[in-house]
């Protein structure tokens, strides 16, 4: 005789995914609140410096280019005493 299990036993020996069962409006309107929760929180820690980069070219010279999440300015390829005058705006 085999021994008896319950069902929720036998699903879980034989991996036996249960079918998802519908959400409720609750659970859902939960959902969005917490979905909106996480994307203030994440605009609040956005980065606020500036993100500053180089690079060179096929002979050798070097242009800077930055971005600025706070106002969302961009310069690119610019020399480094431009940059820093970018920079300097950035703080009048």
């Amino acid at each position: 005789m085999k021994p008896s299990i319950d069902w929720l036993e036998y699903q879980r020996l034989e991996l036996i995914i249960p079918p998802s069962t519908p959400r409720s409006k609750k659970q859902l309107s939960w959902q969005r609140l917490i979905a909106a929760c996480d994307a203030f929180l994440q605009a609040l820690v956005r980065p606020t410096e500036p993100r500053i980069w180089h690079t060179r070219d096929g002979v050798g010279n070097v242009w800077w280019s930055a971005y600025d999440p706070a106002t969302n300015r961009i310069i690119q390829n610019v020399s480094e005493e431009q940059i820093r005058v970018w920079l300097e705006q950035r703080y009048q």
